[in-house]
C-alpha cells in the first residue's frame, strides 16, 4: 500500500460522479447491493477487485492505493486501409482515436511513417 486512505469512500464518490446508480455497479461487478455497501466502508480493496472497480468506474484507483505506474499516453497512427487493426483499437477502452489518416494523405503531407 501507498498511502493511508480511505479506498471505499473514494470508490463511493468517483461512482457517484460517474452517475452510476449501487444497482448498476453491483451488477457490473457481479455482486450484491449489500456487498457495494460493504465496500464503501472498507480502508482497504483486494488489489484484483479494486483493478476490476478501475475498469467499471474508469477511473485509476490502483495509483492511489498501491505503487503502479501511471497511465502512459502514446501516439498510434492507424492506416485507414487496416480496418481490423482499427476496429480492435475503436473497442479498446484504453485506446483513445485521435485521427485515422489513409496513404494519400501521408504522401500528399510528406509523412513520415516510423
Amino acid at each position: 500500500m501507498k498511502r493511508n486512505i480511505e479506498i471505499g469512500a473514494v470508490i463511493k464518490r468517483i461512482q457517484k460522479e460517474k452517475g452510476i446508480s449501487v444497482k448498476e455497479f453491483a451488477n457490473k461487478l457481479c455482486r450484491t447491493r449489500g456487498t457495494i455497501y460493504s465496500i464503501y466502508k472498507r480502508p482497504i480493496v483486494d488489489y484484483e477487485l479494486l483493478r476490476t472497480i478501475s475498469e467499471i468506474l474508469d477511473y485509476d484507483f490502483l495509483s492511489l492505493c498501491y505503487n503502479t505506474p501511471k497511465k502512459q499516453s502514446a501516439f498510434i497512427i492507424i492506416l485507414e486501409s487496416d480496418k481490423s487493426k482499427m476496429e480492435e483499437l475503436t473497442n479498446d477502452k484504453s485506446v483513445k482515436i485521435i485521427k485515422v489518416i489513409d496513404l494519400e494523405e501521408i504522401n500528399r503531407q510528406k509523412m513520415w511513417v516510423l
